[in-house]
């Protein structure tokens, strides 16, 4: 039997959201743009910032902007060129806080598994009185 119309689009929306953050330079963008608080930003500066080439930087900014997790937010000239600034978009914002929880519950189960092997007693060690 054929999935639901309602599962369709469920899993056509996951798929396109796994195709925008499925290379790792587009979630070194997003990762960047969380760790810095900028309400917009240009490929320029996110090249600076992850000492990445500009072309790489915008051919997935513009990645991003297709899936739509970022959207143009304005430009301005510089020199003889104009330079474009992106904002996430509130489904940016949610995939970001996804990706952010999804990475403190594993960094906290990491710890938290770090910390049982450390109590866990010693097979043959006496026991503590």
């Amino acid at each position: 039997m054929p999935p639901a119309r309602g599962q369709r689009d469920l899993v056509d929306r996951l798929t396109e959201l796994f195709k925008a953050v499925g290379h790792p330079v587009r979630l070194q963008i997003l990762g960047w743009v969380l760790t810095s608080a900028v309400d917009q930003f240009s490929a320029s500066e996110v090249s600076e910032a992850l000492g990445a080439p500009l072309g790489l930087i915008a051919y997935h900014v513009r990645c991003l902007s297709i899936r739509g997790l970022i959207a143009p937010a304005g430009e301005k000239k510089v020199g003889g060129a104009r330079q474009y600034f992106y904002a996430l978009t509130p489904a940016g914002e949610h995939t970001l806080a996804s990706i952010s929880d999804f990475s403190a519950e594993r960094s906290s189960a990491g710890k938290r598994a770090e910390t049982r092997a450390r109590l866990r007693p010693v097979r043959g060690a006496p026991a503590d009185p």
